[in-house]
Protein backbone atom coordinates (compact mmCIF):
# COMPACT_ATOMS: atom_id res chain seq x y z
CA UNK A 1 0.00 0.00 0.00
CA UNK A 2 2.67 2.48 0.91
CA UNK A 3 5.87 1.06 -0.53
CA UNK A 4 7.89 2.18 -3.47
CA UNK A 5 7.21 0.59 -6.85
CA UNK A 6 9.81 -1.89 -8.09
CA UNK A 7 10.66 -2.96 -11.62
CA UNK A 8 11.54 -6.47 -10.49
CA UNK A 9 9.77 -9.03 -12.69
CA UNK A 10 7.78 -11.41 -10.55
CA UNK A 11 6.16 -14.69 -11.58
CA UNK A 12 7.46 -14.37 -15.14
CA UNK A 13 10.19 -16.03 -17.16
CA UNK A 14 12.27 -12.86 -16.68
CA UNK A 15 12.30 -13.22 -12.90
CA UNK A 16 15.81 -13.60 -11.44
CA UNK A 17 16.82 -17.15 -10.51
CA UNK A 18 17.22 -16.23 -6.83
CA UNK A 19 13.66 -14.91 -6.72
CA UNK A 20 12.34 -18.09 -8.35
CA UNK A 21 14.31 -20.19 -5.88
CA UNK A 22 12.92 -18.28 -2.90
CA UNK A 23 9.36 -18.59 -4.19
CA UNK A 24 10.03 -22.29 -4.75
CA UNK A 25 10.95 -22.65 -1.07
CA UNK A 26 7.65 -21.04 -0.07
CA UNK A 27 5.78 -23.21 -2.55
CA UNK A 28 7.33 -26.31 -0.97
CA UNK A 29 6.15 -25.15 2.47
CA UNK A 30 2.61 -24.40 1.28
CA UNK A 31 2.08 -27.36 -1.04
CA UNK A 32 1.22 -29.84 1.77
CA UNK A 33 -1.73 -27.68 2.87
CA UNK A 34 -3.07 -27.08 -0.62
CA UNK A 35 -6.47 -28.66 -1.16
CA UNK A 36 -6.67 -31.50 -3.66
CA UNK A 37 -7.01 -30.06 -7.16
CA UNK A 38 -6.18 -26.53 -5.98
CA UNK A 39 -3.43 -24.52 -7.70
CA UNK A 40 -0.76 -23.94 -5.01
CA UNK A 41 0.51 -20.79 -6.78
CA UNK A 42 -2.11 -18.31 -5.51
CA UNK A 43 -1.97 -19.82 -2.02
CA UNK A 44 1.81 -19.43 -2.00
CA UNK A 45 1.49 -15.81 -3.15
CA UNK A 46 -1.02 -15.17 -0.35
CA UNK A 47 1.38 -16.60 2.21
CA UNK A 48 4.21 -14.49 0.78
CA UNK A 49 1.98 -11.41 0.91
CA UNK A 50 1.31 -12.02 4.60
CA UNK A 51 5.01 -12.37 5.38
CA UNK A 52 5.85 -9.33 3.24
CA UNK A 53 3.16 -7.28 4.96
CA UNK A 54 4.51 -8.19 8.38
CA UNK A 55 8.04 -7.25 7.34
CA UNK A 56 6.91 -3.94 5.85
CA UNK A 57 4.84 -2.98 8.89
CA UNK A 58 7.56 -4.03 11.31
CA UNK A 59 10.17 -1.94 9.49
CA UNK A 60 7.95 1.11 9.84
CA UNK A 61 7.30 0.28 13.52
CA UNK A 62 3.55 0.54 12.99
CA UNK A 63 2.24 -2.52 14.82
CA UNK A 64 2.53 -2.72 18.58
CA UNK A 65 6.05 -3.85 19.42
CA UNK A 66 5.06 -6.19 22.27
CA UNK A 67 3.89 -8.84 19.77
CA UNK A 68 6.68 -8.20 17.25
CA UNK A 69 8.37 -11.60 17.61
CA UNK A 70 5.10 -13.57 17.78
CA UNK A 71 3.54 -12.35 14.53
CA UNK A 72 5.56 -14.39 12.00
CA UNK A 73 5.16 -17.51 14.13
CA UNK A 74 1.40 -16.93 14.34
CA UNK A 75 1.08 -16.52 10.59
CA UNK A 76 3.16 -19.60 9.85
CA UNK A 77 1.43 -21.76 12.46
CA UNK A 78 -2.07 -20.85 11.33
CA UNK A 79 -1.29 -20.90 7.65
CA UNK A 80 0.35 -24.30 7.67
CA UNK A 81 -2.04 -25.95 10.11
CA UNK A 82 -3.21 -29.17 8.53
Amino acid sequence: MSTRPADLPFATEEAPARLCEALGQLLAAVQPITAEGEDPGPLTETFWAGLHGLATLTRSERPAQEAHERRPALLIAHFTRG
